[in-house]
């Protein structure tokens, strides 16, 4: 198989190698593009740089290879990939320790060869910049017997967590119980809790069982939700919540 040598993707949860289809990965490596603002400034040499904060989208290319039942499996795959709609899960076989989320982008320009048995073409999406961390995805959870020690100097309860990545991080936190939660700098009380409440740090949303808004039950004592800035970030929680589960969504570019 050469350079393909059965490599693959998996989109939407279906793997290409389902369809027979193998992938060189060689241009799933670039960098996305930091978006800057410019202003000139009359009477000032040069351009004002204004950083927002936000790298674009970047398009994700494979260069595809199938030979197993060529047309009945192209088919199929290019109906997996158009029937799907807004941002799916994307992982592959070149990057086992990541995923990313993109939509399908560009219809396939297929080189067919021996008789149409077999062909060659690329497949590009367009993902978020992210390359989400597996290990994100694993819940840390805090109680006042697992990860945390009772301290007396302010009354509560308190642990950390270490972000492993250069880049800021949005968790998802469920909470259960009632009183202050501390992550970072940033102070979160839970007024009232109908069994547990979580918080999407990225979302900027509260809410239970998926669907129940419960922004008027907490109170952000600064106005923002709490990130997980690069190194260990502090964490501290009065008696009166019971336990804290981070899914910490690590990721880097």
């Amino acid at each position: 198989m050469n350079e393909y040598d059965r490599n693959y993707f998996i989109f939407a949860g279906a793997s290409s190698a389902d369809f027979g289809v193998y992938v060189n990965g060689n241009k799933t490596f670039n960098s996305p593009e930091r978006v800057i603002e410019t202003a000139v400034i009359p009477g000032r040499h040069g351009d004002l740089l204004m950083n927002t904060g936000r790298f674009s989208n970047i398009d994700h290319t494979y260069e595809a290879f199938a030979f197993e039942n060529f047309r009945v499996n192209l088919s199929k795959l290019q109906n997996h990939l158009l029937s799907k709609t807004g941002y799916q899960r994307l992982e592959d076989s070149y990057h086992p320790d990541e995923f990313y989320l993109a939509i399908y982008k560009a219809s396939m320009d297929v080189e067919a060869f021996a008789d149409l048995h077999a062909g060659t073409f690329p497949i590009t999406f367009n993902r978020k910049p992210q390359r989400y961390l597996k290990s994100g995805e694993q819940k840390v959870s805090y109680s006042s017997y697992t990860n945390m020690t009772y301290n007396s100097s302010i009354g509560k309860y308190s642990g950390s967590i270490f972000n492993p990545t250069d880049q800021v991080a949005k968790p998802l936190i469920r909470v259960r119980g009632t009183g202050e939660l501390g992550i970072g700098s940033e102070t979160i009380t839970i007024i009232s809790n109908p069994g547990y409440i979580d918080l999407d740090c990225d979302a900027e949303d509260a809410f239970y069982d998926e669907a129940v808004n419960c922004n008027d039950k907490i109170k952000l004592n600064s106005g923002d939700f709490p990130i997980l800035r690069p190194g260990k970030t502090g964490i501290t929680k009065a008696s009166s919540i019971s336990s804290i589960e981070i899914i910490p969504r690590w990721w880097r570019i």
